[in-house]
Formats: structure tokens, C-alpha cells, sequence
């Protein structure tokens, strides 16, 4: 997990509201409330986590929730003795996957005296933590919580970049982390980066390839020719899809509607990864329709896959 380094609430694009809320919460506070920061993958949660830390001047702990195995481990990453002395902003990404009984011992991390309650070999270990701790619940699946500790929380939510602002992400990415001038960046290519990326977090994925595609054909300039070859060595077609998304809509405009089990067995990719990683976009922009009788082409989705370029 990487996070831009020496960000602050100036450079973050987009979710304005939401930035105003934050720090509505946090200024002049003492004791930072817990906040729950909702919304899709990729777009600033982690690094307005980040941002956050840095302006109260506490550290930055981000544990991605998926990996947390030992409940004793996840005590140890919480309690380190640096934590407990300086003060810490826990982040829990993905915070929908810990188990229910460690979402259930986290309710006592809300309460007033904090503390972290862990079970260890049918004991229950207590920790008295520290006021100057405060935690981040990071997810892309809120309703997957657990209610009684999503209501404690201070509710945040993130919502998808736009194409202009992914676009302004491009330009700021480029001069901050790769130092190009706005004379290096045709504004051509930086639109189409905007409108071809996913998230935030993917137009920094893009940029950084375009960077190496760049120093490899000793180039200085970042033009939409350049951008379009990244894109193609990158399988992504005009419209942001990938070879997946395109077998997906080619299998659903030949064999009409059909269920996940099919699509499963078709793209040899779990149900999960489909309903998780592949549709949401398709059903964002558009292209798919989600029935109870099954997953169905629409017209916009035929034109994309004709290869038109379509609005996204």
C-alpha cells in the first residue's frame, strides 16, 4: 500500500464536501472521533487517512484488514509502544472483512475509556489505550459491517472521481511525484488519461507506466500518442475496458441474459471477483444491467463493444 507522501487537505481532488466535514471533526480536537470512510476502491480514502494523520502530527498506521489472520498480531500492530505514547491514526482498511467477533471486540475501542479487547486461546486480553489514538474504518462495503459498530462512527463518504477530476489528479501526479512541467503534459493526453481511468488510484498506476514507456523511448513529453501506446500495452481499450470487461460483453451480446455461475465458468474467474471487480464499473457506466433473471448487455454496452467510443 502506497500513500503520497506530505499531502494536505489543499492537494486532495474532489469529495469537497466531504473534506469539509473532516476537518469540521478534527480541527482544534484533542480527541480525533472515530470515523467510518465509506466508498469504492481507489478514490482518496486511504490517502485522506494519510492526510489526516499528518495534519494532527500522529502517526500512520494502515493495516489492511484481508491480512489480519492472528488476532494477537493485530493487537501488536494497535499497541506497539510508539502508538501508545505519541498517538496514532489507526487505519483498518477493508474493515468489512475482519471477522464479526473482532468487529465486535473493536465496539470497546469507541468507548470512553478506550480499549482494545482481544481473545487469545479463549482469554480475553484488555488494553487501556490512549486518548490521542483514534481509528479509520476504511470499506467499500459498509453494509457488510457490523451495525452496532458502523453506528458509532462518524460517517464519511467518498464518492468517484469524475473525469475532469481525474484528470486534475493526472496533472497534479505528474508534476509532484515525476516533476514534469505543465508545458511537458499535452492537454490532450491528460483528457485522455481522465477519461480512461477507473479511480484515482488507477490514473497513478497509469502515469507511472507512462513515465517508464517515457524514459524507455527517451521522451519528455507526455502526448496522447504516448498515452494511447501505454493504454494498448496495457490492454485497455478507448473506453477504460479491459480484455476481461470485453469477454464479458461479448459472451452476454452472443448468449443474452446469463447468471454468475455462467459467467464463472466462461471468464474462469470466480463469482466473487465478477460481482466485486468487474461489474461495478460495467454498472456504473452502463453496460451491463443486473436483473434477477440474470446479467444482460445493454445498447451502450453493444457500442463499446463494437469498439465506439461511448460517455463515461
Amino acid at each position: 500500500m502506497a500513500v503520497d507522501a506530505n499531502l494536505t487537505f489543499d492537494d486532495f481532488v474532489g469529495n469537497a464536501q466531504s473534506v469539509t466535514k473532516i476537518r469540521l471533526l478534527i480541527e482544534d480536537a484533542i480527541n480525533i472521533p472515530h470515523m467510518g470512510f465509506v466508498g469504492a476502491s481507489g478514490n482518496g480514502k486511504t490517502t485522506m487517512a494519510k492526510i489526516v494523520a499528518d495534519h494532527m502530527k500522529r502517526r500512520f498506521v494502515y493495516i489492511n484488514s484481508v491480512a489480519v489472520k492472528d488476532s494477537m498480531v493485530f493487537r501488536g500492530l494497535i499497541t506497539h509502544p510508539e502508538n501508545m505514547k505519541f498517538g496514532a491514526i489507526i487505519v483498518l482498511d477493508e474493515c468489512h472483512r475482519l471477522l464479526a467477533s473482532v468487529q465486535d471486540h473493536l465496539l470497546s475501542v469507541t468507548e470512553e475509556p478506550a480499549e482494545l479487547v482481544t481473545t487469545h486461546k479463549g482469554v480475553l486480553v484488555r488494553d487501556k489505550l490512549p486518548e490521542h489514538m483514534s481509528f479509520i474504518f476504511a470499506t467499500t462495503h459498509s453494509g457488510q459491517m457490523r451495525d452496532a459498530l458502523l453506528s458509532r462512527l462518524e460517517i464519511i463518504e467518498f464518492g468517484e472521481y469524475s473525469t475532469e477530476e481525474k484528470q486534475i489528479i493526472a496533472a497534479k501526479y505528474f508534476n509532484r511525484a515525476h516533476h514534469l512541467k505543465g508545458s511537458q503534459m499535452a492537454p490532450s493526453a491528460i483528457m485522455e488519461i481522465g477519461r480512461r481511468a477507473r479511480s484515482g488510484r488507477h490514473v497513478v498506476r497509469i502515469c507511472d507506466n507512462i513515465i517508464r514507456y517515457m524514459r524507455i523511448n527517451k521522451v519528455d513529453k507526455v502526448t496522447v500518442d504516448i498515452v494511447n501506446a501505454v493504454f494498448i500495452i496495457l490492454g485497455i481499450d478507448l473506453n477504460g475496458l479491459t480484455t476481461r470487461d470485453v469477454l464479458l460483453l461479448g459472451y452476454l451480446e452472443t448468449n443474452g441474459r446469463c447468471g454468475l455461475s455462467t459467467l464463472e465458468a466462461y471468464l474462469n474467474t470466480p463469482q466473487k471477483d465478477i460481482r466485486e471487480k468487474i461489474e461495478p464499473y460495467l454498472l456504473r457506466v452502463g453496460l451491463i444491467e443486473r436483473q434477477m433473471s440474470g446479467r444482460a448487455i445493454t445498447h451502450r454496452g453493444m457500442k463499446a463493444l463494437r469498439g465506439e467510443r461511448i460517455d463515461v
